[in-house]
């Protein structure tokens, strides 16, 4: 086909495409294709001070400030009147404080027992503190509450002193 004589030429245009700016190097190069010159060098540790075993201080002997003194004689006393005052001072140790009464009742002990219980919590012990036995001594107040604690019991004289002793394979729910 021939062109028309009165027909302009028209040169054919391109779709141009928006394009990216070219970038600045020529090649892309990622990480892992190219590995590095050098490694980063771990920084080195301080160095630890030499170790000495430590000893205990050595306690200072014992010296004598000045050698006994002889005691000066007694005058002799009333002999009747020394075995006496001897005798009470001794009858006074070895009397009770207060008069121990009849001991616990089963169900006491039991009701003694299960209010421990309650605020012993061996659920989450391992095995060896399963096998730990703790005994636990205690005096009572007159008013029936433990010294340092505020549960309240009913007796005392023969409730004073209590010793307990916990075995928390027991008390432990199979």
């Amino acid at each position: 086909m021939r062109p028309e004589p009165g027909a302009q030429a028209t040169e054919p245009v391109e779709d141009q495409a928006a394009a990216a700016p070219e970038a600045a190097a020529p090649q892309i190069v990622t990480e892992a294709e190219r590995a590095p010159r050098e490694s980063a060098r771990p920084r080195a540790r301080p160095a630890t001070p030499p170790r000495t075993a430590e000893t205990a201080p050595r306690p200072a002997p014992e010296t004598p400030a000045q050698p006994p003194r002889p005691e000066a004689p007694r005058p002799a006393g009333d002999p009747v009147a020394e075995a006496i005052a001897a005798e009470l001072a001794r009858q006074q140790a070895a009397a009770p404080a207060a008069p121990a009464g009849p001991p616990l009742s089963g169900a006491e002990r039991e009701g003694l027992r299960l209010a421990v219980q309650e605020c012993w919590n061996v659920g989450a012990l391992s095995s060896e503190a399963m096998r730990t036995t703790v005994t636990l001594a205690l005096s009572m107040n007159p008013d029936g509450t433990p010294r340092a604690e505020s549960i309240r019991m009913i007796g005392n004289k023969q409730w004073r002193d209590i010793e307990m002793t916990f075995n928390p394979e027991s008390m432990r729910i199979r």
